[in-house]
C-alpha cells in the first residue's frame, strides 16, 4: 500500500502571515512549502514563483505541471469544481458544508490528488504544507484517502487584518503583485474575517484531525519558539535542527500565489501594528465588539488537539 502524503492545511483569514509561515517551514529539509495550491490554474502559471522564475518556466513547477498532464478541458473542469465545492455559498457563509455525497465530488478529490501526488514525487517529500487558508477546501481535502491531514489554524487580530485589506498596492509582477490591488472597505474586510474564522471553527468541529492554533501576534513576539512549535507539530517530533529567526534569514522556496513577501529572499520577523495608529478609536471599538466572541473562543481553545 502506498504511503500517505502528510498534508498540512493552513486555515484562517488572509493578511495573517500565512505566506511567511509557508516559506519558513519549507526551510526544514523534510517539508515542501507549496503556497496556495487552491490557485492551481493557467493564470497562476504565468505569475512568479518565489524562486524568481515564472511558474510555468520554473524547473520545479514545470515538471509538476508536466506530470499532472492536464488538458485545457481538465483545467476548466477543476475550476468549476473549485467554485462548486470550495467557494462559500449563501447558506454556508459561516459554516462548512459536507459535499461527499454530491455528484462530482469524488472526481474533484481525484483531480486534487493528482496535483499533490505530482508535487510529492517531484519534490521527493512526503510532507506538503499548503497555505491556501480556505476552511471549506481544507475540510474537502480531508475526505481524501491519499492524505494524512493536519490543520494549522492561524489567527490575527481582526483590526490588523482590516487595516491590511484597506491598503492599496500598485501592480509589480516581479515583486509578487500581479495586478493593482484596491483597498477594501472596513465593513467588507470585517465581514470577510468573521465569515472565514467562523468557517474555520466549523471545519475543526466537523473533523477529528490533529490541529494546532497559532496566533499571529505570538508568532511575531516569539518567532523562534513558535516556528519550532509548528515544526514539531508538522513533523510529529522535535526537529533535528531548529530554525533561528533572531536575525535576517535567507530563504529559498517554490511558494506560488500568496503574499508578495514570497519574492523576498531576506526574511526579518517583525509585527505589523500600523492599525493601532491608522484606525481611529471608534473603528477599533466597532471591529473588536463584533469579533470578540471568536477571539475569545480562539484564546480559550487548547494550543493543539
Amino acid at each position: 500500500m502506498k504511503q500517505k502524503i502528510k498534508l498540512i492545511l493552513l486555515i484562517g483569514s488572509g493578511r495573517s502571515g500565512s505566506t511567511l509561515m509557508d516559506m519558513l517551514v519549507n526551510e526544514n529539509p523534510n517539508i515542501m512549502g507549496v503556497g496556495e495550491i487552491s490557485n492551481w490554474n493557467n493564470k497562476v502559471f504565468n505569475e512568479y514563483c518565489a524562486c524568481g522564475d515564472i511558474v510555468k518556466s520554473c524547473p520545479f513547477w514545470s515538471e509538476v505541471i508536466r506530470k499532472v498532464g492536464w488538458s485545457e478541458k481538465d483545467f476548466q473542469k477543476y475550476k468549476e469544481y473549485q467554485y462548486e465545492f470550495n467557494a462559500p455559498k449563501r447558506d454556508s457563509v459561516f459554516k462548512i458544508k459536507d459535499y461527499t455525497e454530491k455528484s462530482g465530488f469524488n472526481d474533484f478529490i481525484s483531480k486534487s490528488n493528482e496535483i499533490f501526488n505530482a508535487i510529492s514525487e517531484v519534490s521527493n517529500k512526503q510532507i506538503l504544507f499548503d497555505s491556501s487558508k480556505s476552511p471549506q477546501r481544507a475540510f474537502n481535502l480531508s475526505k481524501s484517502d491519499l492524505f494524512d491531514v493536519k490543520f494549522i489554524y492561524l489567527m490575527r487580530d481582526p483590526r490588523g487584518v482590516v487595516w491590511s485589506f484597506k491598503k492599496s498596492f500598485k501592480k509589480n509582477q516581479k515583486a509578487g503583485l500581479q495586478k493593482d490591488m484596491k483597498g477594501t472597505s472596513l465593513q467588507k474586510a470585517l465581514y470577510s474575517w468573521l465569515a472565514v474564522n467562523s468557517r474555520a471553527f466549523s471545519a475543526l468541529k466537523s473533523t477529528s484531525f490533529p490541529s494546532l492554533f497559532v496566533k499571529y501576534e505570538n508568532f511575531c513576539a516569539n518567532p523562534n519558539q513558535e516556528i519550532n512549535r509548528i515544526l514539531e507539530f508538522v513533523l510529529g517530533e522535535k526537529p533535528k535542527t531548529e530554525i533561528n529567526l533572531s536575525e535576517s534569514m535567507q530563504t529559498e522556496s517554490h511558494v506560488i500565489a500568496g503574499n508578495r513577501l514570497r519574492m523576498n529572499k531576506d526574511i526579518i520577523i517583525k509585527p505589523d501594528f500600523a492599525w493601532k495608529k491608522n484606525l481611529n478609536f471608534f473603528q477599533k471599538a466597532f471591529i473588536y465588539s463584533l469579533t470578540f466572541p471568536l477571539l475569545n473562543k480562539f484564546k480559550s481553545s487548547p494550543s493543539a488537539r
